[in-house]
């Protein structure tokens, strides 16, 4: 009986898996709506309500965000030699917008998006996570410095708190960070590997995100478009 049952799963892996993936797909989309139900009403007479011509450019900008976050994912992907084209990854970012809403933050997206291009580029796991990190780093850059243009246009208080400062400590903090994701020679990553016992374990991980991280210094001119797609966001 064991044997028949290992034997059809081989049979029918791919059918299988595809029944999974509908069955979870179905039962996530069937809890949202009953858990949301709601405010999806409420929402529907939001949007009833609104300025039809505003809500269209919203919507416009927002799948412009999307389509520049693949175009972004897509251009560091091309200096590991590696083209998975701006549709592909555009379904991708939409999925991984799908996770986000059961995980903090971003980091369900990220994880998946890390995930689903290593499996289709076939490439080490690590190397699809150093390019998530430098695509997602950017957008922080982009955001500290129209945070620092807003100060000098004379946006430095939220009330009567004052942000000057911290503005300028993390700007600071990400100029210093980029700086050491693109030369991280400079913090001797291999001899401190070779010292800490349990990092020798995964010493091979590390140095594909090592030598990941060195080999954007050769792609000045695609980290440059980077940051201006990052800037359109």
């Amino acid at each position: 009986m064991k044997n028949r049952i290992i034997s059809f799963y081989r049979e029918n892996k791919k059918l299988i898996l595809l029944l999974v993936r509908i069955i979870i797909s179905v039962s996530l989309i069937v809890f949202l709506v009953k858990t949301q139900f709601k405010d999806i009403r409420s929402a529907l007479e939001i949007i009833k309500s609104v300025n039809k011509p505003l809500l269209i450019l919203s919507l416009s900008t927002h799948i412009f965000g999307i389509w520049i976050t693949a175009v972004r994912w897509n251009t560091l992907l091309g200096t590991q030699k590696v083209n998975l084209g701006t549709t592909t990854l555009t379904l991708t970012v939409l999925i991984g917008f799908f996770f986000n809403n059961f995980l903090p933050t971003s980091i369900g997206g990220d994880v998946f998006r890390t995930y689903d291009a290593a499996k289709k580029a076939n490439i080490p796991i690590e190397t699809s996570a150093s390019i998530i990190i430098v695509e997602r780093f950017s957008g922080i850059i982009s955001a500290s410095t129209y945070a620092i243009i807003a100060l000098f246009l004379g946006f430095t208080a939220i009330g009567n708190q004052s942000f000057i400062i911290p503005v300028i400590i993390f700007f600071i903090i990400c100029i210093i960070i980029a700086f050491l994701i693109l030369n991280p020679s400079i913090l001797r990553l291999n001899k401190l590997i070779n010292k800490i016992k349990f990092l020798k374990k995964v010493k091979e991980k590390l140095a594909n995100i090592y030598f990941t991280f060195l080999s954007f210094k050769k792609f000045k001119w695609v980290l440059a478009r980077v940051m201006i797609y990052s800037f359109l966001l």
